[in-house]
């Protein structure tokens, strides 16, 4: 074998060795993104979910709210006719 020959040869040699750590480094980059892909998956899943039950709770708190709107509204019309049936007696006990 010539000396040129194993030039040739060990250009080659080098050639293929480095794309072949090329591409181990992609395929090492490749897992590590489908590897985050599944966590940030993970993360929107637990996300929705969370979301999910703050909408529920929320919705509770509305309700809540509505209802003691109509309590309380109840609550002002009951006193609205205690006051006024208390005016009334007191017209009707100042004028007798």
């Amino acid at each position: 074998m010539s000396n040129i020959d194993t030039r040739w040869e060990q250009a080659l040699l080098n050639k293929v060795t480095s794309k072949g750590e090329r591409i181990a480094v992609i395929e090492r980059d490749v897992k590590e993104i489908k590897d985050n892909s599944v966590k940030t998956n993970e993360s929107i899943s637990a996300l929705q979910e969370n979301v999910s039950n703050l909408d529920s709770r929320l919705s509770d708190i509305e309700k809540l709210i509505h209802d003691a709107k109509k309590l309380m509204k109840w609550i002002l019309g009951v006193m609205g006719a205690v006051f006024l049936s208390l005016v009334a007696n007191f017209i009707y006990a100042y004028l007798h």
